[in-house]
């Protein structure tokens, strides 16, 4: 299967031919530039993890009140049998 129709289903896309060259070459340009960073030497080098050296201050999990379900669903667009109902994400018909 062609690269862009396969890009073009996993993503749910659809793209006019156009489109479709434009990304073709887009995606040749980032495959190279991948290479050139695989070619890269890293081995006396640090894994990043962090851009700007601070770190994530995390409070510590305390217990409190829960809402009642009736409560926690009264704002929700659609539910059923107690759970919130959202689009499907990927594949199939919504709310199945």
């Amino acid at each position: 299967m062609n690269k862009i129709k396969r890009l073009e289903e996993l993503s749910a896309l659809r793209l006019d031919k156009s489109e479709e060259e434009k990304l073709s070459g887009e995606i040749e340009e980032i495959i190279e530039y991948v290479g050139v960073l695989s070619r890269a030497e890293l081995e006396n080098e640090e894994p990043l993890t962090h851009l700007f050296g601070v770190h994530n201050v995390m409070r510590t999990d305390e217990e409190g009140d829960s809402l009642e379900r009736s409560e926690a669903l009264k704002n929700a667009g659609k539910t059923r049998d107690g759970y919130i109902l959202v689009p499907r994400a990927v594949g199939g018909r919504d709310n199945e």
